[in-house]
């Protein structure tokens, strides 16, 4: 906003603002293409048209700041410094010349030179300046306080060079997640934090020695509210996890999660009288299929709940209170279902997980990939492919959606004799927001003897921009045979003009069910 209101913030004041992520009004895109104008930003993300570091620029956000410090007497100030590309002052004439000039090493440092004159403006107003663990790259400046959020080793690090620090990592303490596998949970941002996770937390790291633990002052939890358009959705997302969090700031020795969830009902009956809407996903519940070649079924249990004397389950998605049976044992099914698993305390359903099940010639079947997928998405294991249990549906960081990074996907399946097939459907992720890629191709081979693989069925992928569950349905005609090799080729570099453009396109697969 600042840029498109001053240019001349900008390292290049004639260049039009780029349309990077597509996601732009028609006024905004026809000024940009008609007038070269700078706009503001329409979405939220990273863009590479930064504050250059210039006298100018630098002078003009001490002029915010001293508005700023009009406001608010607060001795800290959060000035941010995180998510900066370099890019355009790699490129930047103007940003050479001063690096030369001034001795400064590389672009890292610029960031440096640049934060360190507004920590020194702040401090000779009695400020002190916070600011995102990238404020770290390039060296920081005295006094200036951390908030490590891309994990604890900024933090860390930050510490042990005597800075004070906040710990706020994203996968404890960031509330925009989702809570729940539950459908009905919508999720502003990927990822899953549950309740349980949150209080696990430990903020003092242990790679600290004394004197460093002195120097971390606290934790933070963050919403984001982007996409959180009401407070009722906010209050959603922060309760009761802020609790969890606040205990996990305030007590040095936590006690049990069982203990804590026990005194948790008597906050929950406080919030209800005052009419917040919280959510009821305390449990983590993780609902597991394991395939009985005995009986033929599909075995689901679930995880998450100690005391199973409180769960029920449905065999759809009905209402628990209504049609609950209770589970004493893993549930048998026959067919391809919905169903749920939830914690019922006196007259309501405190908790469930809703799950998506198939049986197909697929299920339970050993699975060989000529390639693993990338580490940080293959929390499912291979059997995520075959176990009949279906990924969710709005966030691909549910561990049963297994990701490859530039790479394809190649499977072998084999029975123990001859089998008939009549059709197979893989399930893949799209969200190009994300960096994620439906593939450009899926081929299927099929061989008799496991050596001699001949292709039986192929199809070519459109690109889509539409977010979610994609099932790809190939026809095998009946085909007959004991071996079958399933390939997807991944798209590769992400196009200009779409987030992450350049870098390679993640493939996310799911559940491979065959008829």
């Amino acid at each position: 906003a600042a840029i498109a209101a001053y240019p001349q913030l900008s390292c290049f004041p004639e260049e039009a603002t780029s349309l990077d992520n597509g996601q732009y009004s028609g006024v905004a895109s026809l000024a940009v293409r008609t007038q070269h104008s700078k706009i503001v930003q329409e979405n939220w993300g990273v863009f590479q048209d930064v504050l250059c570091p210039s006298d100018y620029a630098i002078g003009f956000m001490k002029d915010v700041l001293d508005e700023v410090m009009e406001v608010f007497p607060s001795p800290y100030l959060h000035i941010g410094g995180d998510e900066c590309p370099k890019e355009y002052w790699k490129r930047s004439p103007y940003c050479q010349k001063l690096m030369m000039d001034s001795g400064i090493a590389d672009e890292k440092a610029l960031q440096s030179y640049f934060i360190g004159k507004i920590s020194t403006h702040l401090k000779m107003k009695g400020r002190t300046l916070v600011g995102w663990d990238e404020i770290l790259e390039g060296g920081l400046p005295p006094d200036a306080l951390v908030m490590s959020w891309r994990g604890e080793s900024g933090g860390i690090e930050a510490a042990r060079q005597k800075h004070h620090v906040i710990m706020t990592p994203y996968e404890y303490c960031y509330l925009n997640t989702g809570q729940s596998s539950d459908p009905v949970d919508t999720v502003p941002a990927n990822g899953y934090l549950s309740l349980e996770k949150v209080y696990s937390y430990q903020p003092i790291p242990r790679e600290l020695n004394p004197e460093q633990r002195s120097y971390v002052k606290g934790l933070q939890g963050c919403l984001w509210t982007e996409q959180v358009p009401f407070s009722s959705k906010a209050e959603y997302q922060l309760f009761p996890r802020a609790i969890a969090l606040a205990e996990v700031g305030w007590c040095e020795r936590k006690q049990r999660f069982d203990h804590f969830i026990d005194r948790l009902f008597l906050f929950l009956d406080r919030m209800n009288l005052a009419g917040v809407h919280f959510s009821h996903n305390l449990f983590d519940i993780k609902l597991k299929s394991q395939y009985d070649t005995a009986t033929k079924s599909l075995m689901v249990s679930q995880q998450g709940v100690h005391d199973e004397t409180l769960l029920y389950y449905a065999p759809d998605t009905a209402n628990l209170l209504v049609r609950g049976l209770p589970y004493e044992h893993p549930v048998a099914l026959k067919k391809d279902q919905r169903m749920s698993i939830g914690v019922i305390i006196g007259e309501e359903v405190v908790d469930r997980a809703v799950g998506s099940f198939t049986l197909n010639k697929a299920t339970g079947l050993p699975i060989q990939l000529e390639q693993l997928p990338a580490t940080q998405y293959a929390k499912g294991g291979v059997e995520a492919l075959t176990n009949g249990l279906l990924a969710s549906e709005n966030r691909f960081t549910d561990p049963e959606w297994l990701g490859w990074n530039g790479t394809n996907f190649g499977a072998v399946l084999q029975w123990p004799t001859k089998e008939k097939f009549k059709s197979l459907t893989f399930r893949f992720y799209n969200d190009p927001q994300g960096w994620v890629h439906l593939p450009e191709k899926v081929t299927v081979l099929a061989s008799d003897d496991g050596v001699r693989y001949r292709e039986v069925a192929s199809r070519n992928i459109d690109a889509s921009k539409l977010p979610g569950v994609q099932p790809i349905f190939l026809n095998l005609n009946n085909l007959e045979a004991k071996y079958l090799k399933l390939q997807a080729i991944n798209r590769g570099e992400i196009p200009a003009g779409l987030p992450g453009e350049g870098a390679p396109s993640w493939l996310f697969v799911d559940e491979l069910i065959l008829r």
